[in-house]
């Protein structure tokens, strides 16, 4: 029989007790994080948050947000700033059915969504929820925030189009494009068209076009002179042959200034995964 000495069981039982440490710091680490979803909140009016089962926890990252939950139904949070112009915060909601709702909370004068649903199963999901407008208009921000690595470009009449990258998550790609107007005439846009067509057309056929219609895309709205505007547009996940091209058209509401943007192949092939 051996005889082990206590020096070095001493040593034995240490090094177990490290790898267990290690072991666990691994799968803690290893954990999925949880996405945080952008809300705005305004000092003059209410923003109503609507989940699907019954809220049990709010915390405020700050003093700057307040909110309460509604007596009569408690699956309603109500939240508005506590004064104006804050720095980004962030808040918790813990519901009864064990859901983690992580957000983070700027201040805007006029939030675009005052009343806001959570469907069963649609928050800390990655699937797309493309029934769900405030899902769409969230990943929509995020895909703003992520590292521009594209430079497709046209331009016309001092005006300048721009695709700056491409993500793509849950089947979903996600174009960001950044529109310039280097004049000082205000550019109103009239009409948005994607569609897909031949690279090239050999003589004496008809040109071959075929409409793709985003799964998302807010209106780009009037951009003064010499202003700019970022916007993100949003497809059902393809690919295109390397005889055919994805044509973005905007035209303006005079009939005057018009852009086309031809976006070949492999740009789509260059899409990313975001980085959160």
């Amino acid at each position: 029989m051996i005889k082990i000495s206590k020096r070095l069981k001493s040593v034995y039982m240490k090094s177990i007790c490290v790898a267990g440490m290690f072991l666990i710091s691994l799968n803690i680490f290893s954990q999925t994080a949880i996405p945080a979803y952008s809300l705005k909140v305004s000092f003059n009016k209410t923003t109503n948050l609507i989940f699907d089962c019954s809220i049990i926890k709010v915390d405020m990252g700050s003093r700057d947000i307040i909110g309460q939950i509604v007596q009569l139904a408690d699956t309603i949070l109500q939240v508005k700033a506590a004064k104006k112009d804050f720095p980004e915060t962030n808040m918790t909601v813990i519901t009864a059915d064990g859901k983690l709702h992580c957000f983070n909370v700027n201040y805007s004068s006029e939030p675009e969504e005052m009343n806001i649903s959570f469907p069963k199963d649609s928050v800390n999901d990655s699937r797309p929820d493309l029934t769900n407008p405030y899902w769409l208009n969230t990943q929509a921000r995020q895909i703003e925030e992520q590292k521009l690595f594209l430079h497709i470009a046209t331009r016309a009449e001092e005006m300048k189009l721009s695709l700056k990258s491409i993500y793509i998550k849950g089947g979903i790609l996600w174009f960001n494009f950044l529109l310039r107007n280097q004049s000082l005439i205000d550019y109103h846009p009239d009409y948005i068209h994607f569609y897909i067509k031949d690279k090239r057309r050999p003589k004496r056929t008809a040109v071959q076009e075929s409409t793709i219609t985003p799964v998302y895309m807010l209106p780009i709205g009037a951009i003064g002179g010499g202003g700019k505007k970022n916007w993100t547009v949003a497809f059902n996940q393809f690919t295109l042959p390397n005889d055919k091209r994805l044509v973005c058209e905007i035209s303006e509401q005079s009939g005057g200034r018009l852009l086309v943007l031809p976006i070949g192949h492999r740009a789509l092939l260059k899409a990313r995964i975001p980085s959160r």
